[in-house]
């Protein structure tokens, strides 16, 4: 019974876990370029697997801000800390500590998992993202296009209208006349 309460326990803290992973992932994608993505998932996954693979081993779970390689491909992209504060690393000063019970062998695996993925992940979004601002592009030139072509349509419909004018016998120019009244001065109009 105890076995079963602890299980379920178990279940219910990666359920809890697996959305702050999930935005974290989502976090680095589409705030990172390819590279920091590219150097985000190495560098997590080898601190996520060295805890993973050696549990009990204190060096592995803590990381020191102030270090110059953590803190540019570690904590340097964006969502890189929230992934990590997903899996049980807590802040203490200038450092990031994971402690012995907030080792999670589940929420480690899926997030290694998710980081397997995050490259090929980076790049679908890219895609889908250029492809999203060609249509866009696409839909604003044909937009363009229809106005042009509509304004293309009035003008030639004027023409004919003015063609079939002039072809009265009593057609005269009104807004032009030669030695006429000067059209620069509004008084002057009819």
């Amino acid at each position: 019974m105890r076995t079963m309460e602890a299980n379920a326990a178990a279940a219910a803290s990666i359920a809890a876990a697996l959305p702050g992973v999930d935005a974290a992932v989502a976090t680095l994608i589409e705030k990172n370029g390819p590279q920091a993505v590219q150097t985000a998932a190495t560098t997590l996954s080898g601190v996520l697997s060295r805890i993973h693979a050696n549990p009990t081993v204190p060096k592995y779970r803590k990381l020191n801000k102030m270090n110059e390689k953590v803190a540019e491909k570690v904590l340097g992209p964006q969502g890189s800390t929230a992934l990590l504060c997903s899996v049980g690393f807590k802040t203490q000063g200038t450092l990031l500590l994971m402690a012995d019970d907030a080792i999670d062998d589940a929420k480690l695996s899926y997030t290694l998992a998710c980081l397997e993925t995050l490259v090929e992940s980076k790049t679908a979004f890219d895609g889908a993202k250029a492809a999203a601002e060609r249509e866009a592009r696409q839909a604003q030139l044909k937009a363009e296009q229809s106005a042009l072509k509509r304004q293309r349509q009035n003008l030639i419909a004027a023409k004919a209208g003015d063609d079939a004018a002039r072809k009265d016998p009593n057609w005269k120019a009104k807004i032009f006349e030669k030695n006429g009244p000067d059209m620069a001065r509004p008084q002057n109009l009819d």
